[in-house]
C-alpha cells in the first residue's frame, strides 16, 4: 500500500474522531471506487466502520463482494464478505462464502465453513458436505454439522 493511501485513512480516522464525518466519508469514499487496489478498499472499509459511517462501509463492501471472481486477491474480498455478514448482510455475503467452499484448497476455505454454521447455513453446509471437490472440504463441513443441532429435536445432524 502507497503511503499516500496510508496518510488518507489516517487523516480519515482523525477527520471522523473529531466529529468531520462528512469530510472523513468523502475521503475514504474514494477508495470504494476503481482503480484502487481490493486491499485499500478493505481496510477503507474497516476504517468507515470505527467511524461509525456503516452506510457508506456497507457501499464499499458490497463494491469489494461484487468483484469477487475479478479480484486475483481472493483473501481481501472474502474478508468483506465476512465484515457484511458480519454487519447483518449474510445474504449478500453468502454467495462469496458458498463459492469459496467449492473452490480447490484455499486459506480461506475454513473460514468459509465456520462462517455458514456461525451464520445458520445449515442445508448450504450440507450441500458442501456430500458436493465439494475436496475431500477435506467435505470432512470439515460435516464436522462443522455434527457441532450444529437441529432444532426440530435435537439431535445431532450428522452428513
Amino acid at each position: 500500500m502507497s503511503y499516500v493511501a496510508i496518510q488518507q485513512i489516517k487523516q480519515a480516522e482523525v477527520l471522523g474522531k473529531d466529529g468531520h464525518l462528512i469530510a472523513a466519508e468523502s475521503i475514504l469514499d474514494v477508495f470504494g471506487r476503481p482503480p484502487h487496489s481490493w486491499v485499500i478498499r478493505l481496510i477503507a472499509a474497516q476504517a468507515l466502520i470505527r467511524l461509525g459511517l456503516r452506510e457508506t462501509a456497507v457501499q464499499v463492501l458490497r463494491m469489494l463482494t461484487g468483484e469477487y471472481l475479478l479480484s486475483p486477491y481472493r483473501l481481501p474480498v472474502f474478508r468483506a464478505a465476512i465484515m457484511l455478514a458480519e454487519l447483518g448482510f449474510v445474504d449478500e455475503a453468502l454467495p462469496i462464502l458458498w463459492h469459496q467452499c467449492f473452490q480447490p484448497r484455499h486459506c480461506c476455505t475454513s473460514n468459509a465453513i465456520e462462517a455458514l454454521a456461525r451464520y445458520g447455513q445449515t442445508s448450504a453446509l450440507r450441500h458442501v458436505a456430500t458436493e465439494a471437490v475436496s475431500p477435506w472440504t467435505r470432512t470439515e463441513a460435516s464436522g462443522a454439522l455434527s457441532q450444529e443441532r437441529d432444532g426440530r429435536d435435537g439431535v445431532a445432524t450428522l452428513a
